[in-house]
Protein backbone atom coordinates (compact mmCIF):
# COMPACT_ATOMS: atom_id res chain seq x y z
CA UNK A 1 0.00 0.00 0.00
CA UNK A 2 2.84 2.19 0.84
CA UNK A 3 4.71 1.52 -2.07
CA UNK A 4 1.40 2.34 -4.61
CA UNK A 5 1.08 5.64 -2.59
CA UNK A 6 5.27 6.57 -2.81
CA UNK A 7 5.17 5.97 -6.12
CA UNK A 8 1.69 7.55 -7.00
CA UNK A 9 3.13 10.91 -5.39
CA UNK A 10 6.94 10.31 -7.27
CA UNK A 11 4.78 10.23 -10.28
CA UNK A 12 2.80 13.34 -9.51
CA UNK A 13 6.04 14.98 -8.66
CA UNK A 14 7.93 14.04 -11.91
CA UNK A 15 5.40 15.30 -14.25
CA UNK A 16 5.26 18.37 -12.32
CA UNK A 17 9.00 18.81 -12.74
CA UNK A 18 8.41 18.32 -16.00
CA UNK A 19 5.53 20.99 -17.45
CA UNK A 20 7.84 23.23 -15.20
CA UNK A 21 10.74 22.56 -17.54
CA UNK A 22 8.67 23.57 -20.55
CA UNK A 23 6.86 26.40 -18.97
CA UNK A 24 10.58 27.41 -18.45
CA UNK A 25 12.08 26.91 -21.81
CA UNK A 26 8.75 28.38 -23.16
CA UNK A 27 9.56 31.97 -20.94
CA UNK A 28 12.73 31.80 -21.48
CA UNK A 29 12.32 31.83 -25.47
CA UNK A 30 9.96 34.76 -25.21
CA UNK A 31 12.65 36.47 -22.74
CA UNK A 32 15.11 36.03 -25.72
CA UNK A 33 12.37 37.44 -28.22
CA UNK A 34 11.47 40.40 -26.57
CA UNK A 35 15.57 41.28 -25.90
CA UNK A 36 15.81 40.96 -29.42
CA UNK A 37 13.27 43.68 -30.29
CA UNK A 38 14.48 45.89 -27.29
CA UNK A 39 17.74 45.30 -29.00
CA UNK A 40 16.53 46.61 -32.53
CA UNK A 41 14.93 49.39 -31.11
CA UNK A 42 18.01 50.64 -29.04
CA UNK A 43 19.73 50.23 -32.04
CA UNK A 44 17.27 52.68 -33.97
CA UNK A 45 17.15 54.84 -31.49
CA UNK A 46 21.04 55.57 -30.21
CA UNK A 47 22.15 55.40 -34.47
CA UNK A 48 18.96 57.00 -36.49
CA UNK A 49 20.20 55.76 -40.04
CA UNK A 50 19.93 59.23 -41.49
CA UNK A 51 22.43 60.37 -39.40
CA UNK A 52 24.93 57.16 -39.02
CA UNK A 53 28.37 56.79 -39.82
CA UNK A 54 29.84 53.42 -39.82
CA UNK A 55 33.56 53.16 -40.40
CA UNK A 56 34.96 49.58 -41.50
CA UNK A 57 38.91 48.73 -41.79
CA UNK A 58 40.68 45.98 -44.24
CA UNK A 59 43.92 45.16 -45.57
CA UNK A 60 45.07 45.45 -49.42
CA UNK A 61 45.99 42.33 -50.96
CA UNK A 62 49.71 43.58 -51.10
CA UNK A 63 49.38 45.10 -47.49
CA UNK A 64 52.79 44.00 -46.28
CA UNK A 65 52.29 45.24 -42.49
CA UNK A 66 51.57 43.30 -39.50
CA UNK A 67 49.07 45.48 -38.09
CA UNK A 68 49.20 46.06 -34.11
CA UNK A 69 46.46 49.04 -33.76
CA UNK A 70 44.09 51.76 -35.25
CA UNK A 71 43.25 54.75 -33.43
CA UNK A 72 40.35 56.64 -34.97
CA UNK A 73 39.59 60.55 -34.58
CA UNK A 74 36.55 62.47 -36.27
CA UNK A 75 36.54 66.29 -35.94
CA UNK A 76 39.84 65.80 -33.59
CA UNK A 77 37.71 63.99 -30.86
CA UNK A 78 38.87 60.13 -30.57
CA UNK A 79 36.10 57.84 -31.45
CA UNK A 80 37.82 54.50 -31.06
CA UNK A 81 40.76 52.87 -30.66
CA UNK A 82 41.88 49.01 -31.22
CA UNK A 83 44.68 46.64 -30.25
CA UNK A 84 44.78 43.66 -32.64
CA UNK A 85 45.50 40.14 -31.61
CA UNK A 86 46.90 37.79 -33.83
CA UNK A 87 43.66 35.96 -34.43
CA UNK A 88 41.94 39.48 -36.03
CA UNK A 89 45.47 39.82 -37.94
CA UNK A 90 44.97 36.62 -39.27
CA UNK A 91 41.58 37.38 -40.40
CA UNK A 92 42.62 40.80 -42.30
CA UNK A 93 45.13 39.23 -44.62
CA UNK A 94 42.86 36.65 -44.97
CA UNK A 95 40.28 39.68 -46.62
CA UNK A 96 38.12 39.73 -43.43
CA UNK A 97 37.08 43.79 -43.14
CA UNK A 98 36.82 44.88 -39.39
CA UNK A 99 33.93 47.37 -38.16
CA UNK A 100 35.55 49.99 -36.47
CA UNK A 101 33.56 52.86 -35.35
CA UNK A 102 29.48 52.95 -35.95
CA UNK A 103 28.04 56.30 -34.62
CA UNK A 104 26.14 59.87 -35.21
CA UNK A 105 27.04 62.25 -37.28
CA UNK A 106 25.68 65.88 -38.57
CA UNK A 107 25.55 66.55 -42.70
CA UNK A 108 27.95 68.14 -43.51
CA UNK A 109 31.95 68.30 -43.75
CA UNK A 110 33.90 66.36 -41.20
CA UNK A 111 38.07 65.48 -40.62
CA UNK A 112 38.63 62.08 -40.38
CA UNK A 113 42.02 60.98 -38.92
CA UNK A 114 43.14 57.40 -38.45
CA UNK A 115 46.32 56.72 -36.35
CA UNK A 116 48.05 53.07 -37.81
CA UNK A 117 50.99 51.30 -35.95
CA UNK A 118 52.49 48.27 -37.79
CA UNK A 119 55.29 46.14 -39.01
CA UNK A 120 56.41 45.91 -42.55
CA UNK A 121 57.52 43.11 -43.81
CA UNK A 122 60.86 44.82 -44.05
CA UNK A 123 60.73 44.53 -39.91
CA UNK A 124 60.52 47.60 -39.54
CA UNK A 125 57.77 49.92 -36.89
CA UNK A 126 55.72 52.26 -38.44
CA UNK A 127 53.60 54.78 -37.07
CA UNK A 128 51.49 56.98 -39.11
CA UNK A 129 48.53 59.40 -38.97
CA UNK A 130 46.34 59.44 -42.33
CA UNK A 131 44.22 62.21 -42.49
CA UNK A 132 41.23 62.63 -44.96
CA UNK A 133 37.88 65.02 -45.27
CA UNK A 134 34.75 63.42 -45.85
CA UNK A 135 31.30 64.73 -46.55
CA UNK A 136 28.31 63.47 -44.32
CA UNK A 137 25.22 63.67 -46.45
CA UNK A 138 21.41 62.91 -45.46
CA UNK A 139 21.39 58.88 -44.95
CA UNK A 140 23.86 56.31 -43.79
CA UNK A 141 27.39 57.25 -44.67
CA UNK A 142 29.55 53.51 -44.80
CA UNK A 143 33.29 53.89 -45.44
CA UNK A 144 36.02 51.42 -46.11
CA UNK A 145 39.55 52.05 -44.87
CA UNK A 146 41.49 49.50 -47.30
CA UNK A 147 45.06 50.16 -45.58
CA UNK A 148 47.92 49.02 -47.99
CA UNK A 149 51.87 49.35 -48.06
CA UNK A 150 53.35 48.84 -51.09
CA UNK A 151 56.97 47.72 -51.75
CA UNK A 152 59.77 48.87 -51.93
CA UNK A 153 58.94 51.80 -49.07
CA UNK A 154 56.07 49.73 -47.27
CA UNK A 155 55.04 53.31 -46.15
CA UNK A 156 51.12 52.70 -44.85
CA UNK A 157 48.75 54.20 -47.39
CA UNK A 158 45.24 54.71 -46.63
CA UNK A 159 42.32 54.95 -49.39
CA UNK A 160 38.81 55.27 -48.56
CA UNK A 161 35.73 53.60 -50.17
CA UNK A 162 32.11 54.64 -50.10
CA UNK A 163 29.66 51.79 -49.68
CA UNK A 164 26.59 52.33 -51.49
Amino acid sequence: MHFRFFGALLFALLSGFVKADDELARLTADVMRHSAKVHALEQELLHPADSRLAIFLSLASNAELELDSVELFLNQQPVTAHLYNATERDSLGQGGIHQLYLGNVADGEHLLKAVISARATNNRFVRRELVRRIVKQAGTLRLQMVLSAPAPEFEPELAIKTWD
